[in-house]
């Protein structure tokens, strides 16, 4: 059956029985608040949302996209938080599209179906081209595939900035976090004779974020990075690196870098950090292009990438060869260990 003729009996379903409450329906809209223009907010669970879906069909992989995109946390909601917004007592419901869908009066919509993040695959079934989402007319989960667009639209979500604004009135808004190794990877690469572009990990490293809540840019972050964890999968190319013709670790131990200004882009979830770095005895400032994953009370996500040249700390040996340019990536978590 194709997926708009299944929605549809979906839809007429609904209608005759709108009555019928839906998991995670709420009988009051008192708990909606209009942040401006473009953002609501849900004061019960403390979370915005888009005010106005994408506006056109969308398949599931550009919905999540279009979320992203906006930045500052944004992202599609789970079918469980779609489900918060279907009001099955709303007295006639909002015009979207051609329908009326049961949700406050403060969101603008031109559809009644949305998608949800969570892929059908992922709760144990099968299906993993499907994911889940509600029809807003009668609250009803529903799988689609996830290619097709077809009357699909999106609605985004992110933590609420006015809870983060009451968390600052009772907590410290510097917040130390130290960085969590099982979930933090350090990887670089270089160019090998134009042949291939291999790469190594740097381990067991340690560190600490001080987080400012109310202004990022006077965040501060500093690791260090043992070179008894450096590791390529090989054991003689460790070894090499390790050796007088790289980093010469038996006297210079540690790779240290610590943060001298961070600067958020402006409407972004984006950040330039630049900072010390200390490789070789050498300490050279550099800057790196970071994204905010997820920032939450007790813990902070963040990816990084850098080009540096190692022949600006003294490791020059066989340029260029072996290419001088090394690319740096960072995926890391920190933590208030709480």
């Amino acid at each position: 059956m194709p997926i708009s003729t299944f929605r549809q009996g979906v839809l007429m379903a609904g209608i005759a029985c709108l009555s019928v409450p839906a998991p995670g329906a709420d009988d009051t809209t008192s708990h909606w608040d209009p942040l401006n223009d473009t953002t609501v907010v849900d004061m019960h669970a403390e979370q915005e949302w888009t005010r106005a879906d994408n506006g056109h069909d969308i398949t599931w992989s550009n919905a999540q996209r279009f979320c992203h995109e906006l930045g500052r946390n944004w992202r599609l909601p789970t079918v469980d938080e779609l489900s918060s917004i279907y009001e099955a007592k709303a007295p006639i419901g909002v015009r979207c599209g051609e329908n009326r869908c049961r949700v406050p009066e403060l969101f603008d919509l031109t559809g009644s179906w949305f998608w949800s993040a969570d892929s059908v695959g992922n709760d144990g079934s099968d299906g993993a081209e499907l994911a889940w989402g509600v029809l807003m007319v009668n609250g009803v989960h529903t799988k689609s595939v996830k290619a097709l667009a077809d009357g699909s639209r999106a609605l985004c979500i992110r933590p609420s900035t006015k809870r983060r604004e009451v968390r600052r009135s009772e907590e410290p808004q510097t917040v130390p976090l130290t960085i969590d190794q099982s979930h933090t990877a350090v990887i670089f690469s270089w160019n090998h004779r134009g042949l291939s572009h291999p790469a190594a990990r740097l381990e067991n490293l340690s560190g600490a974020l001080l987080l400012d809540w109310g202004d990022l840019s006077k965040s501060s972050v500093q690791v260090r990075f043992p070179l008894e964890g450096l590791r390529t999968g090989n054991d003689a190319l460790d070894r090499r690196l390790r050796g007088p013709d790289f980093f010469d670790a038996p006297h210079y131990p540690v790779i240290a870098f610590h943060s001298t200004g961070i600067d958020p882009v402006p409407g972004t979830n984006e950040l330039t950090v630049v900072g010390d770095l200390t490789i070789h005895g050498v300490t050279r400032s550099v800057t790196l292009h970071a994204t905010i994953n997820q920032i939450q009370p007790t813990a902070a996500g963040f990816d990084a990438e850098a080009v540096l040249r190692r022949s600006d700390f003294g490791l020059s040996r066989y340029v260029p060869l072996v290419g001088d340019e090394v690319t740096v990536r960072v995926t890391f978590e920190a933590h208030t260990g709480e």
